[in-house]
């Protein structure tokens, strides 16, 4: 028969083992842009991205942002910091 500390320690292994894995899940879904934490009110170009809209982007200096309000054939292009 288990003492009750090792049972206790079980029981703590589970608990925390449960809370990782539904941070594991929550962390996922923001990343995979199923909950839009991060990206409520970012569909603004110019204003909320300081970006430009074109038809495409430049060279490797800039990144396309996509999801934004873009007119339809155009990207929204960023400068990358520091280039």
């Amino acid at each position: 028969m288990r003492s009750k500390k090792s049972q206790q320690f079980a029981l703590q292994t589970i608990v925390i083992a449960a809370i990782l894995l539904i941070g594991l899940i929550v962390l996922i879904f923001i990343l995979t842009g199923k909950i839009q934490v991060f990206t409520s009110g970012t569909r603004d170009c110019v204003e909320t991205n300081r970006g430009e809209c074109r038809t495409s982007c430049y060279d490797e200096s800039e990144i396309v942002i996509p999801g934004t309000d873009c007119p339809e054939g155009r990207v929204c292009c960023k400068q990358i910091m520091g280039t």
